[in-house]
């Protein structure tokens, strides 16, 4: 996976790695500079949504094992404008939870993005409930909105299957928060069509669903 994989007409100037001192790369440290305090819109984030409001804390433990306990910096070989890797991911499903889960959902968000409604960097549904890790092996695309690992994948910007960490220079350390969710019912989502359903329609179908949640979070800084 890689950035070429952008349709020329949807790249942004994100999508670009400019000289250093190219007065895009200028102009960006300057914006990010600026809107430094834009940040930490955690309450935005997906398992903030009053759907889990009977799973206030998480209950998965979610790791990398190519990676140490979160939070952790992630590596240059995920960055957006390298070849965009995604971190292995394992988890355990504890004993409260066996029997339980029906498929699993993976959201991927930066609350730090100055933006109030965190940008969606992965939407993957459908996970089958007896997998336990997901990697960048999975996400290869198939027919549809299916990827190799046997799950769908929902809309992000650029219509990517997935969007690594790229954060703004000057705009410091952001964080992706890489959330794992265990539906106790199949997710049935309208809208898969097209570059896939959006996160409202992930959050509306996940009403009544919700039997446990994980988090790990990678870290990232676009250095000057």
């Amino acid at each position: 996976m890689s950035t070429t994989s952008i349709p020329a007409e949807k790249r942004s100037w994100l999508a670009t790695a400019y000289p250093k001192y190219h007065p895009i790369s200028l102009l960006e440290i300057l914006l990010g500079t600026i809107l430094y305090r834009m940040r930490a819109h955690d309450k935005a984030l997906f398992t903030r949504n009053p759907l889990f409001a009977s799973h206030p804390e998480p209950s998965i433990p979610l790791e990398s094992p190519e990676l140490s306990p979160s939070p952790v910096t992630l590596l240059p070989k995920h960055w957006f404008l390298s070849t965009n890797e995604f971190p292995t991911l394992t988890w355990t499903l504890p004993s409260s939870l066996e029997g339980k889960v029906k498929e699993f959902l993976l959201v991927v968000e930066d609350p730090d993005a100055p933006p109030a409604q965190p940008p969606v960097h992965g939407i993957f549904y459908g996970i089958p409930a007896d997998r336990r890790a997901v990697s960048n092996e999975d996400l290869g695309k198939m027919d549809g909105l299916m990827l190799t690992g046997g799950f769908k994948r929902g809309r992000t910007q650029q219509g990517m299957v997935y969007i690594g960490p790229r954060p703004p220079m000057g705009h410091g350390v952001h964080r992706y928060i890489y959330q794992l969710v265990a539906l106790g019912k199949p997710l049935k989502v309208k809208g898969e069509e097209g570059e896939g359903v959006t996160r409202k329609e992930v959050v509306k179908a996940c009403e009544g669903k919700v039997v446990g949640w994980g988090v790990w979070v990678g870290t990232f800084e676009s250095k000057w």
